[in-house]
């Protein structure tokens, strides 16, 4: 539908910026056939929403985020979230946004009161993943119990969204709960979400816990280490002891 409206008006900033999501969505749940075309889709609409924008809190909010999850200055993509607010205080969407690149900046707490306003704002949001971003946000602040608490909240709520899965893995990862990690990530096959994701995910829980976890070289998604904020968000995250687990 998105791009169908593009066909209508390349110009129209929410049609663009929303196509810009829904790609970064593709890449973000495992459900991209072919991670770098939906990469370089992702970003190439979001860039043209900014340049339609003019003062469109929406495709600002969107825009950011979906930039900045690709790696862009994250800086930048928290000026244009907070030009968006600006504009439109009571966006609940732009509050959330600004939550998750808040997170993707090591600014924590600042993405918890973020987030947090975003439920004030729209309490019944069942769109969005108002919970799963405080679950990332706590687990940044290696507050796992309190994680963990938000990502289950997050499942029940969303039970086919693959990240809190993800998240809730890494939790129990690094409180030493390895059975449950497991148990979580074969839940998250249940899901859909296709096998390299989802065996990416339970390393990731594992590394982020310190372990030195082996995984078949068909098994990789080497490709998501791009991004230059996971990379910072793993080392912020990892504990310096290793132990060796192959999965």
């Amino acid at each position: 539908m998105f791009e169908q409206a593009i066909a209508i008006d390349r110009h129209y900033g929410p049609a663009l910026a929303w196509a810009a999501t829904c790609h970064q969505l593709l890449v973000t749940n495992g459900w991209a056939a072919a991670l770098e075309t939906n990469r370089h889709k992702a970003t190439d609409l979001a860039r043209q929403a900014l340049q339609v924008a003019e003062n469109d809190a929406g495709v600002l909010a969107n825009a950011a985020l979906v930039l900045a999850f690709f790696g862009e200055d994250i800086g930048a993509m928290i000026g244009l979230v907070e030009r968006a607010l600006a504009l439109n205080p009571s966006y609940a969407r732009g509050w959330l946004l600004s939550g998750f690149i808040r997170t993707f900046a090591g600014q924590h707490d600042l993405a918890i009161e973020h987030i947090e306003t975003s439920l004030r704002l729209s309490p019944r949001d069942r769109v969005s993943t108002p919970l799963l971003g405080l679950g990332t946000a706590y687990f940044s602040k290696r507050r796992f119990d309190e994680a963990a608490a938000k990502l289950l909240l997050s499942i029940q709520d969303q039970p086919g969204h693959p990240g809190s899965y993800r998240f809730l893995a890494a939790c129990c990862a690094h409180m030493g709960r390895l059975d449950e990690a497991r148990a979580i990530v074969a839940r998250l096959r249940t899901t859909g979400t296709p096998k390299r994701y989802w065996v990416f995910n339970m390393a990731e829980a594992l590394r982020a816990a310190g372990y030195a976890v082996h995984v078949m070289p068909f098994e990789r998604l080497d490709d998501v280490r791009r991004y230059r904020w996971r990379a910072a968000f793993h080392r912020a995250t990892s504990f310096s002891t290793q132990r060796r687990l192959t999965l």
